[in-house]
């Protein structure tokens, strides 16, 4: 209907851009001659000339009546749904609006597609190519797994968005209460990456399995144990022995409390205590000594505070 639109269009354009001649019967002498500098002979004294034949085309109505038909095609495809623009005032709260009512409209159509087309011929095609042994055999770990389907179509992304922005809201509202509420107890963190990544449509290949991120937990907590013990050994290596005999490494005690004296004497001056501080900012002193996924910088930046520790515990008097 469409074609025929815009051909009656054309043609209606044509006629009025070249519209047909008026010709008397009698008094030109034929051919007539259309084209510019064109001479056309008629009887001298006669008043009949060429006119133009109108045919009261009304080219604008035509316009409007195709773009009404573009317009009714682009609804019944959803098109309209998927590229609503949106101007660029618009809010984050107003574009999670509308993209959720985009998804309530094409939301019945996507699953009804999804349902009804896709997955039983896709499991038709599946089960054609087991017979015939076009596929190779399965790992252990999926033998006796029944398999579902992702779709991972821009509109199946998008579909899945909006539970993500349902997510997020969620957290926005639920962060800010965790300093009086348990809110972290109700959270798997690791089930909330694998969401969004879902969501988000991250490859797979970007992230690591669990088996990995269990490792990588592992050697943090290992490396944690070991700043923990470094840091006990270094406070207990001038700790004095049972009854006064005598301390770790051979000190005595009379050695320490002399040291210690010197310890205070050093720091507790002016400038001492300007030193101490410098230290204390560059030692990690009221500030985790932890490095996300660098067992060596934790251990370095432990180190550092270890130092800072023990200059404090040498101040101390008994």
């Amino acid at each position: 209907m469409l074609n025929l639109m815009s051909k009656t269009i054309i043609q209606a354009a044509q006629k009025q851009i070249d519209p047909p001649l008026l010709v008397p019967d009698d008094g030109f002498l034929l051919p007539i001659r259309t084209q510019p500098g064109g001479l056309n002979f008629f009887r001298a004294g006669t008043r009949e000339t060429i006119t133009p034949l109108n045919t009261g085309a009304n080219i604008p109505i035509g316009l409007s009546m195709e773009e009404q038909r573009r317009a009714a095609i682009r609804q019944a495809f959803y098109v309209d749904q998927i590229l609503t623009a949106g101007s660029p005032q618009m809010t984050a709260t107003e574009v999670i609006q509308r993209q959720e009512e985009r998804m309530r409209v094409i939301g019945p159509v996507l699953g009804r597609l999804m349902n009804e087309l896709l997955r039983p011929l896709i499991d038709r095609v599946f089960a054609l190519m087991l017979r015939a042994d076009m596929l190779a055999v399965p790992p252990t770990s999926l033998q006796g797994i029944d398999i579902d389907v992702e779709y991972v179509s821009p509109l199946a992304r998008a579909q899945k968005s909006s539970g993500l922005n349902n997510t997020m809201r969620a957290l926005e509202i639920l962060l800010p209460l965790s300093e009086g509420l348990p809110v972290a107890d109700h959270i798997d963190p690791d089930g909330l990456v694998r969401h969004v990544t879902d969501s988000l449509g991250v490859p797979k290949v970007t992230l690591k399995s669990q088996r990995e991120v269990n490792e990588v937990r592992q050697q943090r907590q290992q490396a944690q144990e070991e700043a923990a013990q470094r840091q006990r050994d270094q406070e207990d290596v001038y700790t004095t022995g049972t009854g006064g005999a005598g301390c770790k490494d051979g000190w005595r005690v009379k050695d320490i409390d002399r040291l210690k004296f010197m310890y205070r004497e050093t720091f507790d001056t002016e400038h001492g205590q300007k030193v101490l501080r410098d230290l204390e900012a560059r030692s990690n002193w009221r500030a985790s000594s932890y490095v996300a996924g660098d067992a060596n910088a934790t251990a370095f930046e432990e180190g550092k505070r270890a130092v800072l520790l023990h200059i404090h515990n040498m101040m101390i008097k008994e």
